[in-house]
């Protein structure tokens, strides 16, 4: 069985699990403030602060002496294993991977307020809500206009080709071929997180300003498998297996089954936003797991090794 597939198995041991935590990145400098991280295939973790992005290996947690830290002030950072996206006062796209001579390496746009990166295209929000995407196999970087949205864009995702999108009205598109093939409302009386969840939607940060959303304590969750990793406002990471009550996903009566403090700073309602964890990610170990949990002052990762409950060698 390939390392990952067996350490996805083994979440369901995650209770037998032995555990360590560690922290790096940490900072009590507001320059050095963390914004997000992207882990990379590449065995790098590069680090979003406020006015840079650092890259750290991601088996030792120091600096990585093969990736130069990209400088400058941005408000999102996303990265795969050919393009870099920057979004400031302008978006900057940066391939990493120039296929001919004829490529161009760096393209600026503006007006630009969202965006969502897949390996092959960028989508694109304006700054009046009209959605366009970007073919990044294309020699020179053009776009091209899917939909002008009705309403002010929170956030969209892009599965199988189809695009949810979420709009401060609370109503949730489906578009398809640049038409809406379907719309949702979210209201008091559905069960907004599982709508969310359905869409593809859950995984970003920007519907947590929802009137619906006003009374959860939720920063981050994030859906990975059977598993569900949510990280409040106050720092507490909680875990949870499978918390589905009639397929649906249900925080309101599940119970984690393992919780953290993250925080850095000692909690006070004056210093909440400190405390707020912005961003998990999770990397399978042939014999476990590392959970990465990002807040403005530091990452923390914690491991769980299932080594005392393996049988079966790890395939490398």
């Amino acid at each position: 069985m390939h390392p990952s597939a067996r350490s996805l198995h083994l979440w369901a041991k995650l209770l037998h699990a032995t555990e360590t935590q560690e922290d790096f990145a940490v900072t009590s400098c507001y320059r050095n403030e963390i914004i997000g991280f992207q882990l990379l295939r590449s065995g790098v973790i590069g680090v979003h602060q406020r006015y840079s992005i650092v890259y750290y290996n991601l088996k030792t947690l120091k600096k990585a002496t093969d990736r130069e830290p990209i400088l400058g002030e941005y408000y999102r950072y996303v990265e795969n294993d050919e393009t870099i996206v920057l979004m400031g006062r302008n978006l900057f796209i940066i391939r990493k991977v120039l296929r001919s001579a004829q490529y161009a390496m760096q393209t600026i746009f503006a007006c630009i307020k969202n965006f969502i990166l897949k390996p092959d295209e960028l989508y694109l929000v304006t700054m009046d809500d009209r959605i366009f995407v970007c073919d990044l196999l294309e020699e020179k970087l053009n776009c091209t206009l899917v939909m002008a949205m009705p309403a002010n864009v929170k956030c969209l995702e892009c599965v199988n080709g189809r695009l949810s999108v979420l709009t401060a009205d609370d109503r949730i598109f489906i578009i398809s071929n640049n038409r809406v093939i379907s719309q949702f409302n979210l209201h008091d009386k559905c069960n907004a997180l599982d709508m969310l969840r359905q869409y593809n939607l859950l995984n970003h940060p920007y519907w947590c300003n929802s009137a619906w959303y006003v009374e959860w304590d939720l920063k981050v969750v994030k859906i990975y498998g059977d598993m569900v990793f949510v990280g409040t406002r106050f720092g507490v990471l909680k875990i949870y297996h499978y918390p589905y009550v009639n397929n649906e996903l249900n925080l309101d009566i599940s119970k984690p089954i393992k919780q953290y403090e993250v925080h850095e700073t000692p909690f006070s309602p004056q210093c909440h936003d400190k405390n707020q964890i912005i961003h998990i990610d999770i990397v399978e170990e042939c014999d476990g797991h590392k959970v990465f949990v990002g807040t403005l002052e530091k990452i923390v990762v914690i491991k769980f090794s299932h080594k005392n409950h393996c049988t079966n060698q790890c395939i490398t």
